[in-house]
């Protein structure tokens, strides 16, 4: 996800939540609630299950705050792009030319041969996205993995209620935030139909769950807290190890949802042991009552950044026949213009371009990421490169590209530490707004990520804060 800096001109969020940040930086000032905010971040950095790839998840002192008006355009947003997705996840079982439109991998390709047509799971989706400059929910990737940062989401968050900052501010203005865990476990309960679903996390170690509490990754941490705080039985060991009959089984215990990260290679190391792709895995995986997370399709179809393309393009529209018109009108509001890369022509601002002339000719305008990546891999941004950089990896055919339009956002005020330092600092930088959709419904919690270095990643450093919602009261 890429940003810029430039400020807008007086944006109605920015404007109210103004009195909100200025409170913050008044109480900053107090030395004794400076310093109690600085331990309590500082903490983070002595607890392995909030540090990622060795680095603290978070060196900010506040949480994101967002308007109780934002917050709800953002999450009707959300919900509109993931139901269009849907449709494009339903549609890629049965359509050979979304699949080339996409540009699959062979390899994932193929998977959809084994897809059930109806798992319990339904759609999970993060939307990654941010209010824009003018006030606008822009949607810029959908990540269907197994959402570990809702994990940090909920320590962050108590950890920052725990200081006197978080108290006197919420002595003076109506914040409330919703318990990220909470809402998925009621998620699991009610697309698995079960008070407690089994749930079973593939690990190639073939370990239990206290090992999966000893890891600094969310995925696996977050595993652990729904068995520990939900009660939901959990089992964790080698895909090789789950048995197929009237159930899934792991060594002779029922599971009902298996916790997959969908990505090609886990994905084939899962359904390998129920027979592969054999014609008839999808019906006997449907008598053995057994949900993924998401469906292969549905996964496929969200983890390639193509997907926007499809939805942005109006040439490409009769891949999303079916959905509501409704939707799909505020999904293309709300995703920059994206086009897949290659020799083409297409429309830009009412105007027919040849695509890959246009974006070499204009690459302040636009980002290249590959369709298929994790943590920034490959995302070049083209006000940060040069032409000739630009043009090469507009030349590269080794993978499928998307160029998407820049996003110009707010910056806002962050009061944050330096790794190991206790002396706050403030720093201007944008934050997104990250939304998570459950079972199709209305999305009910969202996680907010830093800019750095024009992206926000966590794995490139990214700070990840939880939301807080301010009341229309304040």
């Amino acid at each position: 996800m890429v940003h810029t800096r430039e400020h807008a001109v007086s944006p109605r969020e920015s404007t109210e939540l103004a009195p909100v940040h200025d409170h913050v930086r008044e109480l900053l000032e107090v030395p004794a609630v400076a310093e109690e905010a600085a331990r309590a971040t500082n903490g983070i950095t002595q607890r392995f299950d909030l540090c990622l790839m060795g680095r603290p998840i978070s060196r900010a002192i506040r949480p994101k705050l967002v308007t109780e008006r934002g917050y709800a355009d953002a999450a009707a947003t959300a919900g509109a792009v993931c139901r269009v997705v849907r449709r494009l996840g339903e549609r890629v079982l049965v359509d050979p030319a979304l699949k080339k439109e996409l540009g699959l991998p062979p390899a994932v390709a193929g998977l959809l041969e084994v897809d059930p047509t109806s798992f319990r799971g339904r759609v999970v989706a993060r939307v990654d996205g941010a209010i824009d400059e003018c006030d606008v929910y822009r949607v810029m990737e959908l990540n269907p993995r197994f959402p570990g940062g809702l994990y940090y989401s909920d320590e962050l968050a108590a950890i920052a209620e725990g200081t006197e900052l978080w108290r006197q501010l919420g002595g003076r203005f109506a914040l409330r935030r919703q318990l990220a865990m909470e809402t998925l476990a009621a998620a699991l309960v009610s697309g698995n139909g079960a008070a407690k679903p089994r749930l079973f996390f593939p690990d190639g170690e073939g370990v239990e769950a206290e090992w999966a509490a000893q890891i600094g990754f969310g995925d696996a941490l977050l595993a652990v807290s729904l068995s520990r705080q939900f009660g939901f039985p959990l089992r964790s060991g080698r895909p090789d190890e789950l048995e197929l009959g009237d159930r899934v089984r792991h060594r002779g215990e029922v599971v009902d949802l298996i916790l997959t990260i969908p990505v090609e290679e886990r994905l084939g190391e899962l359904l390998a042991p129920f027979g592969g792709r054999d014609a008839g895995l999808p019906e006997r995986l449907e008598t053995a009552k057994i949900g993924i997370f998401n469906t292969v399709s549905l996964a496929t179809a969200m983890d390639s950044k193509a997907h926007l393309a499809v939805i942005s393009d109006e040439a490409t529209s009769e891949f999303l026949d079916g959905a509501s018109s409704d939707d799909v009108a505020r999904a293309r509001a709300a995703i920059p213009w994206t086009r897949r890369v290659r020799p083409s022509f297409t429309q830009r601002e009412g105007k027919r371009v040849d695509l890959v002339e246009h974006l070499s000719a204009n690459r302040e305008q636009f980002v290249l990421k590959p369709a298929i990546s994790l943590g920034g891999r490959g995302v070049v941004l083209g006000w940060q490169t040069s032409a000739a950089d630009w043009d090469r990896a507009l030349a590269d055919d080794s993978e499928v590209l998307v160029a998407q339009e820049r996003v110009r956002l707010t910056p806002e005020p962050w009061p944050v530490l330096e790794d190991g330092g206790s002396e706050i600092r403030w720093v201007e930088t944008p934050s997104s707004l990250d939304v998570f959709v459950w079972h199709d419904q209305d999305p009910r919690c969202a996680i907010s990520r830093l800019m750095i270095d024009g992206m926000m990643n966590a794995s490139k450093g990214s700070s990840m804060v939880p939301v807080t919602i301010v009341g229309a009261d304040t």
